[in-house]
C-alpha cells in the first residue's frame, strides 16, 4: 500500500518494498512438514524518505500473537535478483518483532551501497525464516540458508590469493534457500549410519568430525547418504554443491575469511583449528570455535569438506544458478573445500579450493550436508509491495 502523502521528487521512479511473510516456528523436528502452526499478515505499510535512509512502518499480527522474526535483502535490478542484506538499519527488522501497529525500521541504504546512481532498487523483507534458524532432520541439526546471489571466486587483489582454479570471479543466484548442518557430521552421527568409525588417531570421539572417509563412501552405493534417506525417508539429504558451501561459507560478506580480512592473522584463532593453533595435531571436537554470521561452525578449518562437483581449473562455464558442476562421464576428482587442521591459516581462505579423487581417504577429509527447502516445505506465504526508489542528486 503506497502513501501517497509524500511529496517526492518527479524523479523518483520507484523501489518496490517487497514483504514476505514465511511460516514462523511451524516446522516438525523431523522435518515432514506440517500444515504451519502460525500465520503471519503484513498491513498497511508505508515508507518515508529521510535524505540517506528510508523508514519504512508497517503493521504486523500472527495468529498466535507471538513474535516473528522479520529480515531484508535489496536488489539492484529491479527484484530480478536480490544481492545485499540490509544491515545497516536500526529498529524493528534483523530480529524478533512483537506483532502490533506502527512496526517500524529506518534503513540507511546509502551505508549499504544503494546510490542514487541506481535507477530501481527493491527491498525485501521476509517474516519467519531468518539466516541461521535451526531445525533438525534425523539427528543432524541444520541452519536456514536463505536465497540470494553473492560473488563467487578470488576478489582481485585478495593477499595470498591465487588465479589458478580460483577464478574468474562471478555472480551466483539462489532462487531459494536451504538447510546446511550447523556442524561437520560428527563420528557419532557416521557410527549411528554406517555402523563403524572409520577416523583413528587423530582425533577421536562422538563430537569430533568424522574422517578417513571418501567422496564414494558418502554419496556412492551404501553410503552414508544413500543410508541415512533410507533411515528418515522424506529428507533428501546430500553434499552441498560448491556454490552452496561458499555461499554459506561466506554468510553475506566479501571478505578474505568470514570472520574479515584479518591481515595478520590475529582473529583466526577464535573462528578456526588449522595448523598454528593445533596441538596436539588432530581433528577438535566440533562448535568448539566461534560461528559465521549464518551460524555455521568450522566452515574454515578442521577438516576438508567433500562438495558434489567434479573437479574443473577454472569458474569458466560454471552455472549460475547454484548447482552442482557435473560432467557425464563424471571426471577424475571431486571438490574440497575449507581447510583442515593440517592447514596453515592462509589456506582457511573462503576462496581456497582442494580437488581429490573420490577414492581418496584421509586424516582430512570430512563433510557436511544440505536438505534442499522443497524437502522442508519452506514455501513463504503472502506478499504486499510499496513502491519508493532513492533520491537522485541534482546535477
Amino acid at each position: 500500500m503506497f502513501d501517497s502523502s509524500l511529496n517526492l521528487d518527479t524523479s523518483v521512479v520507484m523501489l518496490m518494498f517487497l514483504v514476505v511473510c514465511g511460516i514462523g516456528s511451524a516446522f516438525g523436528q523431523e522435518g515432514e512438514g506440517e500444515e504451519p502452526e502460525q500465520t503471519v499478515t503484513v498491513s498497511n505499510v508505508k515508507t518515508e524518505p529521510q535524505e540517506t535512509c528510508l523508514k519504512v512502518t508497517y503493521d504486523l499480527a500472527t495468529s498466535d500473537d507471538e513474535p516473528v522474526y522479520i529480515s531484508g535483502r535489496f536488489s539492484t535490478d529491479g527484484g530480478e535478483t536480490y544481492t545485499g542484506y540490509i544491515n545497516t538499519v536500526t529498529g524493528d527488522v534483523n530480529k524478533d518483532v512483537a506483532p502490533g501497529t506502527g512496526c517500524c525500521f529506518v534503513w540507511n541504504f546509502a551505508k549499504d551501497g544503494v546510490t542514487s546512481a541506481i535507477e530501481q532498487v527493491c527491498v525485501e523483507v521476509q517474516g519467519g525464516m531468518h539466516p541461521g534458524m535451526e531445525r533438525e532432520f534425523g539427528g543432524i541439526i541444520c541452519c536456514w540458508i536463505p536465497a540470494g546471489s553473492f560473488k563467487m571466486g578470488r576478489y582481485p587483489g585478495e593477499q595470498e590469493s591465487t588465479s589458478m582454479g580460483e577464478e574468474p570471479l562471478h555472480e551466483v543466484t539462489f532462487a531459494e534457500g536451504f538447510w546446511i548442518s550447523k556442524y561437520e557430521i560428527t563420528q557419532g552421527q557416521w557410527q549411528a549410519v554406517m555402523g563403524n568409525n572409520p577416523a583413528s588417531m587423530h582425533g577421536v570421539g562422538v563430537n569430533y568430525p568424522v574422517y578417513n572417509v571418501s567422496w564414494e563412501d558418502i554419496r556412492g552405493t551404501n553410503g552414508f547418504l544413500e543410508k541415512f534417506n533410507a533411515a528418515h525417508p522424506g529428507h533428501g539429504i546430500r553434499l552441498p554443491s560448491e556454490a552452496e558451501w561458499e555461499y554459506a561459507c561466506r554468510a553475506g560478506t566479501t571478505t578474505r575469511f568470514y570472520w574479515g580480512d584479518d591481515p595478520d592473522y590475529t582473529v583466526c584463532n577464535d573462528y578456526a583449528w588449522s595448523l598454528q593453533n593445533n596441538t596436539p595435531g588432530g581433528a577438535k571436537e566440533t562448535g568448539l570455535k566461534l560461528p559465521n554470521a549464518w551460524g555455521l561452525h568450522d566452515m574454515s578449518g578442521n577438516v576438508w569438506e567433500w562438495c558434489e562437483d567434479d573437479w574443473h581449473g577454472s569458474y569458466r562455464g560454471a552455472p549460475d544458478d547454484g548447482s552442482a558442476w557435473v560432467v557425464s562421464p563424471r571426471s577424475s576428482y571431486r571438490v574440497s573445500r575449507g581447510a583442515s587442521w593440517f592447514d596453515g591459516f592462509w589456506d582457511l581462505r573462503l576462496a581456497k579450493r582442494f580437488f581429490i579423487y573420490p577414492q581418496g581417504r584421509g586424516f582430512f577429509n570430512g563433510f557436511r550436508v544440505v536438505v534442499p527447502a522443497s524437502f522442508s516445505k519452506s514455501t513463504p506465504g503472502v506478499m504486499m509491495a510499496v513502491a519508493w526508489m532513492p533520491p537522485q542528486k541534482t546535477m
